[in-house]
């Protein structure tokens, strides 16, 4: 049975059998994702570019390596980060190491999004259990690029509202 790494609104993530370095983010289906959400193979294209641009702006993410769609599969496989997320940090289901330095982490931030907006990219759903911290480094990753656009205006930065009636 494979490790149930994460869960997101719209995905499970699990970690690979056979490589401890990889995990997969497979996708529910496509009728039960949440509106504004990016199809799969637009999710990992975003991801890509944005690892390719973290290589010289500092913006750390997990590299993808495929994605597979078929009738009965969605999934993103990409590297398994030696991470915690922020919000199991927060909530004390994780500890860091007592030389973590949550102002430098938050610089370190500040600095990867402000470098993704002057690429015109916009995560649209940044919050702390898309932050990872490096249990070895104390450094941040995003990750969920499920809602993230690409826009050179304004228009489609934000997501769209959902009004519930009833």
């Amino acid at each position: 049975m494979h490790e149930l790494v994460g869960e997101v609104k719209s995905s499970h993530v699990i970690a690979s059998i056979r490589n401890p370095a990889i995990c997969y983010k497979v996708f529910f289906e496509p009728g039960k994702q949440p509106i504004g959400v990016n199809d799969i193979a637009e999710e990992a294209d975003i991801q890509k570019e944005i690892f390719e641009i973290g290589t010289c702006a500092g913006v750390r993410v997990p590299r993808v390596y495929f994605f597979i769609v078929n009738k009965n599969f969605r999934a993103i496989a990409m590297e398994r980060l030696p991470a915690v997320s922020l919000q199991d940090v927060l909530h004390g289901r994780e500890v860091l190491p007592s030389s973590f330095g949550f102002e430098p982490f938050f610089k370190a931030l500040s600095v990867s999004i402000e470098a993704l907006h002057e690429r015109n990219f916009y995560h649209r759903d940044l919050h702390d259990g898309n932050i990872m911290v490096d249990i070895e480094t104390g450094k941040p990753y995003v990750i969920d690029f499920g809602f993230t656009v690409k826009s050179t205006t304004d228009e489609g930065i934000y997501r769209p509202e959902i009004v519930i009636s009833g």
